[in-house]
């Protein structure tokens, strides 16, 4: 039988740099900036794949061009160097940065990490990434910044991701930032930073906080951190739609400035630690400690607090329409000073609340079946427990339990016990005017 030449398919020869490669019968180019050519000449197709821009690097980071063609650079700080406004710069592999560089983000300048990692692994106090100073709207898509190894980091040193000009404004997409060895992942001085997830690794000393907000003009929206011994810390800025967990320490300490619509969780410390700052529509949660724990001065709004260990809220401050559960003590202390309206505590282990202070249209519930499980205990001389409400599991107890001490109590009412009041006596002096009016206190 005859051979049908034109069914053979003839095999070409293929060279990387001069040196032979297995014939195939197809070969498929493909790659940005991949070209392929005829060179008749010398019966050869020529295949060019750009080399980089930046000191001859090739294939690290990368800018496209207006026709998709890109031009490569060995480092970040040559890619930021050679972008102007409006450019993305593109990661193509994990890339570890071992030579101490500061690396400055541009304004109008976002990087694509492209679903890899950039590490600064260097021993020294620089920060993986920084605006410098300068103002800079910049946003970072999808990949990992870890920051290891550094060199004796501080709060503000060695940290992995910092914003600090005022005008500033970072947004992370679909980016997780690490800070391992005792650094900082993220110092917000000034400025905006959104989104990104924050992870703190390890117990090593260096940095206080595995987040911090630094100043008054700092804004900090829609960030998730996560630390194994460190707390976040804001100081003055302002935090939105946030959630912090920590396992060493504090979810969050808000010493001052203001909080909306946050989540602080710890196995380790208080859910939410509050200086004088104010805090709204916010939840605490701790297995060790307070869920919320306040101090003097400071306010808390439309806020939940609860413990599986301790006190839902400990309120040395202002607290205004909260709630607070606990599961094994009572869910609710009032310090002497602090002012308490329009909240409910609820204990399953304990007495509801320790009253102090003025506590306002407050409802104290215990669910404990025991003698002592009272909706209101150990009020001061003093203290004023007005237009309030207790219920209580166990027949004995009772509304409010105050036998050696003489509180204001006035429009009280409860449920479940016998008695309602057990005070030493009422502070509070009838003295209706006309229209059935008292003064308190």
């Amino acid at each position: 039988m005859a051979t049908d030449i034109n069914k053979i398919k003839p095999q070409i020869l293929i060279q990387d740099e001069g040196v032979d490669l297995p014939r195939r019968d197809t070969i498929d180019f493909v790659g940005a900036g991949v070209t392929v050519t005829e060179d008749a000449l010398n019966d050869k197709t020529i295949v060019t794949i750009p080399g980089g821009g930046g000191g001859g690097a090739t294939g690290i980071w990368g800018i496209a061009d207006a026709t998709g063609t890109y031009t490569f650079y060995a480092n970040l700080g040559l890619a930021i160097a050679a972008a102007v406004s409006g450019d993305v710069i593109v990661l193509f592999t994990n890339y570890t940065e071992t030579v101490s560089s500061s690396v400055f983000y541009k304004n109008g300048v976002n990087i694509n990490l492209n679903g890899h990692t950039y590490e600064y692994a260097v021993a020294d106090n620089i920060d993986t990434l920084s605006d410098g100073g300068l103002a800079a709207t910049v946003t970072i898509f999808n990949g990992t910044l870890k920051r290891t190894g550094a060199l004796a980091p501080t709060n503000t040193l060695g940290v992995c991701l910092k914003v600090s000009n005022a005008s500033s404004n970072v947004t992370l997409q679909g980016v997780t930032v690490i800070a391992e060895d005792g650094s900082n992942c993220c110092i917000v001085q000034g400025g905006k930073l959104s989104g990104g997830y924050y992870r703190q690794i390890g117990a090593v000393a260096g940095s206080n906080y595995a987040f911090q907000v630094g100043s008054a003009s700092a804004v900090v929206d829609n960030v998730y951190v996560h630390a194994d011994s460190k707390y976040t810390r804001s100081d003055l800025g302002k935090i939105f739609n946030s959630y912090f967990r920590s396992d060493g320490d504090y979810g969050i300490y808000v010493f001052s400035g203001e909080a909306h619509n946050i989540t602080g969780y710890s196995t380790a410390n208080d859910g939410i630690l509050v200086g004088t700052a104010k805090v709204f529509n916010s939840t605490g949660i701790s297995s060790s400690i307070a869920g919320i724990d306040t101090g003097t001065g400071s306010e808390i709004y439309n806020c939940t607090g609860y413990s599986s260990a301790s006190v839902g809220i400990n309120n040395l401050g202002y607290a205004f329409n909260c709630s607070a559960k606990s599961e094994t003590v009572y869910a609710f202390n009032g310090g002497s000073s602090s002012k308490t309206y329009n909240c409910t505590a609820w204990s399953s282990a304990s007495y509801a609340i320790l009253s102090k202070g003025t506590i306002i249209k407050t409802s104290a519930i215990s669910t404990w079946n025991n003698a002592a499980g009272h909706g209101f205990n150990l009020a001061e001389n003093n203290d004023e427990i007005v237009d309030c409400y207790a219920e209580v599991t166990n027949a004995s107890a009772y509304g409010v339990n105050a036998p050696t001490t003489s509180p204001y109590v006035t429009g009280f009412s409860g449920k479940g016990m016998t008695q309602l009041l057990n005070l030493l006596s009422n502070a509070q002096v009838n003295t209706e005017d006309n229209f059935g009016n008292i003064l308190i206190g």
